[in-house]
């Protein structure tokens, strides 16, 4: 997509990454400047044919004072004549709007008066058109359209999204929307609820769609994640009978004894996504940009592209170049310094860090490699059926 302000292409998305717009009101503010202009040149039209109307009636109108007097001063059988072919013509006249003999004033009452008639009927088949269209959104997604095609953060766009939620509770992106509104008004307590709705019910697919890391820190996240399962544990435990209970307490007894390791304090868990056989996970750099990187246990330096060491502005040292050899490739790289960089809850300050000039690829997914010298105190944990990437302190 292209910016309409300052023309920079990029893929789609909310706001601009070059101006930092939000490019669909850009859009439509200018539509509406475009439709005021439209107006201000209808009324200016509008008013030079009312001056127009006003100079050249009285000229109309003394015609047809001059008209009225030669035939008065005709001789009395052509004014006889005159007069029938009038009354004849009268007669055969099926409308009073049709006929000559009516002054300009008169017809510019009929026109007006047919105007009305046509503007009422018009706003009558309007009104109608619009309860027939209300009436036909029987679905969340009709609803949801609907709202999104609004997209003024207006009260009508809010109904619409409560409406697709009300007929299917579990319509993830309804939620997301809601909460992004709540967000820009400021109502953080209703976001929070949304946002923990679009988390609980979306899919893989709808949560790489709407991205709630703009609104929200890893943090955040987590932590809405984690009352989503207190939730969820609280409602199994009370749908358990006592039965039920003491049959599963053996099953846990077991399951401890097998891996009494899960039962550790969790530092940290991060939403991972699969890319070509490797996990990455989100991590915040030096506390204000969002990157994605891969986790490779393989890799004893953490290691960034030069795009993102660009912007976050690090200086790379020039007298002394590397070779890292990772799980994925060999990368001949140089060094780097971070402020901070942050997975989960965990951060790390003066970070060093590995610069490479080439990238990894243009098919890449990620912008950076997740080394051993971030992970070497803890211990890891993945749960590839809910995708998530787990670190836990190690015993000293």
């Amino acid at each position: 997509m292209k910016c309409p302000k300052c023309g920079f292409s990029q893929p789609d998305d909310i706001y601009c990454a070059l101006c930092g717009i939000n490019i669909g009101r850009y859009a439509r503010k200018r539509k509406k400047q475009h439709y005021k202009i439209g107006l201000f040149a209808l009324l200016i039209g509008v008013a030079g044919l009312a001056v127009a109307n006003h100079f050249i009636s009285p000229s109309i109108h003394n015609r047809i004072e001059i008209t009225a007097e030669s035939e008065f001063n005709k001789p009395s059988t052509q004014l006889h004549q005159k007069t029938r072919s009038d009354m004849m013509t009268r007669k055969t006249d099926s409308a009073p709007s049709t006929r000559k003999d009516r002054s300009p004033e008169h017809q510019a009452l009929d026109t007006e008066q047919f105007s009305f008639e046509s503007s009422s009927q018009g706003n009558e088949e309007y009104s109608q058109a619009q309860n027939e269209s209300t009436e036909q959104l029987e679905t969340a997604p009709q609803w949801f359209e609907k709202g999104k095609g609004l997209d003024d953060d207006s009260e009508a766009e809010t109904e619409c999204y409560k409406k697709a939620i009300e007929l299917d509770p579990r319509f993830a992106p309804a939620a997301f929307r809601l909460a992004a509104i709540y967000f820009r008004q400021g109502k953080y307590e209703l976001t929070d609820n949304h946002f923990a709705n679009f988390l609980k019910y979306a899919s893989d697919q709808e949560k790489q769609t709407y991205n709630i890391y703009v609104y929200y820190s890893l943090a955040d996240v987590e932590r809405l994640s984690e009352s989503i399962r207190q939730e969820a544990a609280a409602q199994l435990e009370e749908e358990q009978t006592p039965s039920q209970a003491e049959g599963e307490t053996g099953e846990r007894l077991s399951d401890e004894e097998t891996a009494p390791e899960m039962h550790e304090e969790i530092m940290t868990v991060v939403e991972f996504h699969p890319t070509n056989g490797h996990i990455t996970v989100p991590v915040v750099l030096n506390g204000s940009l969002t990157a994605t990187v891969l986790v490779d246990t393989g890799a004893g330096i953490t290691i960034l592209s030069r795009e993102v060491a660009q912007e976050l502005g690090l200086r790379e040292s020039r007298d002394k170049s590397i070779t890292l050899r990772t799980m994925a490739l060999d990368i001949h790289a140089q060094l780097a310094q971070l402020d901070s960089i942050q997975v989960g809850d965990l951060s790390r300050h003066n970070f060093p860090v590995a610069i490479a000039p080439d990238g990894f690829g243009t098919e890449a997914k990620f912008n950076g490699i997740l080394g051993m010298d971030f992970m070497k105190n803890y211990k890891i944990y993945i749960d590839n059926e809910k995708n998530k990437f787990m670190l836990t302190p190690k015993a000293l």
